[in-house]
């Protein structure tokens, strides 16, 4: 199987590696949304987000993801992001099993 050489570790907000693929996120996102980044920037902050994943190639954060519980039956996924050089490759998919 190909995401078989990412390697997941659960964390939360305060996870260096997740803040810096989150500032890629925001920077691609800004360029996607154009004027209106400001309104959705203000749905996508990372503090209190307390069930992270952050998945590896070796020593390097490739992808991320996260949960946002919306009380005890609901949650929603969040700041799932891959760089762009491994996408395709299996890296989202084992971020989001690992969230499962």
């Amino acid at each position: 199987m190909q995401n078989e050489r990412f390697v997941t570790v659960r964390t939360d907000h305060r996870n260096p590696d997740f803040r810096l693929l989150v500032a890629e996120l925001d920077q691609e996102l800004s360029l996607r949304d154009g004027p209106d980044h400001g309104f959705y920037h203000q749905f996508n902050g990372i503090e209190g987000l307390e069930q992270v994943v952050v998945a590896y190639e070796g020593s390097v954060s490739v992808a991320c993801g996260a949960m946002k519980p919306f009380g005890t039956d609901r949650l929603e996924i969040k700041r799932m992001f891959v760089l762009p050089p491994y996408r395709g490759q299996g890296a989202a998919q084992k971020v989001l099993r690992a969230l499962e």
